[in-house]
């Protein structure tokens, strides 16, 4: 009971905790090797808990655990401190920006640890092979049929579902040539695909085999005496192929009902009377089970190019998807904000601590870009007024610095209310 509770309002404090923190890290470490004189190292925010002072630098743990920051020597102004050569604002233009985009840097090389590490334990593999369709939408109507597998998605070879969701989304209305094996059978087929709030969409799920991985506790499944690894062949006296095509079956079902599976070499008959509960206006049955999906492990050394790659493709679409936002190709909706993540991070940490950490991984590597931008406040805008200082040799005037802070302010206000209120629209 206590663990249930606790799970979801850890994993979000570990998410943006580890992220912010392993951020400002990259920024003491830059100071450390530059020069740059440290005040302060807080890990978190607000009052001190405790701490000690090291080699003239503060090393505090705050009551606040998300994140952390560093005050370096001279203040954040050029005007602010005393123009020592272990001011930030002392130093040349290629160390201070070294310093402010280390931060950056760190977030690229936690999101690259961590998927490394998720390799190496193993990743959730589905098959580049349809599962269901939805009537009438792109997929259906080019003629793809379930169990199809996809080979090529127009010069790209695809053999994972991930790739095929990929290359899908990154093209919202464009007609997509598929390349597919049907039984012994090559075939090529042309899809529109739907653009549905900047977000390429065509209606076609990936095959899920209707075999049983975990069971929760109390329900008919469990005690009737099913086993992980089963795989269900009829419900009654329907077949049933796909995860997809049982459930639906399951949830029709308001009395006793057989299950026919496959346990090795035999087939089993099982008798289960559903729970029925209440959803929305309808009433469906349940009998406790989620599908067993094949995990696929790659050893450190194979999984540390693929960490790599990894990276980059979620770098390369976070840039892609950022400048779609701004451009206005993609909606504002499908943007999330703290609270976006925080429900996220909640949600998934129920699911297992490797989805946690592959979770921490992507939001590490979004973080490293939004900081990138050229807007005040972030490393990125504060990188390019130090650029301009080094062409012009000389710092902006103070009051210049008092209203880029001001502008980048309100425009971080303006875009965490707006992306709040996002997030608000979308749980109610």
């Amino acid at each position: 009971m206590l663990v249930s509770i606790l799970v979801p309002i850890l994993g979000p404090v570990f998410v943006l905790s580890v992220c912010i923190f392993v951020h400002e890290l990259g920024h003491l470490l830059a100071c450390l090797v530059s020069g740059v004189r440290v005040e302060k190292f807080s890990l978190g925010f607000g009052k001190r808990l405790f701490g000690r002072t090291y080699n003239g630098c503060e090393y505090q743990i705050a009551v606040i655990p998300f994140g952390g920051y560093v005050k370096m020597a001279g203040g954040d102004l050029p005007h602010e401190g005393k123009a020592e050569k272990d001011e930030l604002h002392s130093k040349p233009f290629y160390i201070k920006a070294f310093v402010v985009l280390s931060g950056i840097l760190m977030n690229l090389l936690l999101g690259c640890f961590l998927l490394w590490v998720v390799f190496i334990v193993g990743v959730p593999y589905h098959p580049s092979v349809i599962g269901d369709l939805e009537e009438k939408a792109p997929a259906d109507i080019a003629g793809i049929k379930p169990k199809d597998r996809i080979l090529k998605i127009g010069k790209d070879d695809v053999s994972e579902w991930k790739d095929v969701t990929k290359t899908i989304m990154l093209n919202p209305g464009k007609q997509l040539d598929f390349v597919l094996m049907r039984g012994s059978e090559t075939i090529e087929k042309k899809v529109l695909v739907e653009n549905v709030e900047g977000i390429g969409y065509i209606g076609a799920s990936c095959l899920i085999e209707p075999r049983i991985g975990e069971f929760v506790s109390g329900f008919p499944a469990e005690k009737a005496g099913l086993k992980k690894g089963d795989l269900v062949l009829f419900v009654d006296t329907e077949r049933v192929e796909s995860w997809e095509e049982m459930t639906y079956a399951v949830r029709a079902k308001k009395d006793e009902f057989s299950l026919l599976v496959e346990r090795g070499r035999e087939n089993l008959t099982f008798h289960l009377k559903p729970v029925i509960t209440e959803e929305g206006t309808g009433t469906f049955g349940r009998i406790g089970v989620l599908p067993l999906i094949p995990i696929k492990r790659y050893s450190p050394i194979i999984a540390l190019p693929k960490a790599v790659s990894e990276t980059k493709e979620m770098l390369i679409l976070n840039i892609v998807g950022l400048w779609k936002l701004i451009t206005g190709k993609l909606s504002l909706k499908m943007a999330s904000g703290p609270i976006g993540i925080i429900q996220m991070s909640a949600a998934v940490a129920k699911t297992g601590f490797i989805n946690l950490l592959q979770l921490t991984a992507v939001i590490s590597i979004c973080l490293a870009v939004i900081n990138i931008l050229p807007i005040p406040i972030a490393d990125g805008g504060v990188v390019f007024i130090f650029f301009i200082e080094a062409i012009r040799r000389k710092p902006f005037s103070e009051k210049f610095y008092q209203r880029v802070s001001q502008v980048g302010f309100a425009m971080i206000i303006t875009l965490f209310l707006f992306i709040t209120l996002n997030d608000l629209t979308k749980i109610f």
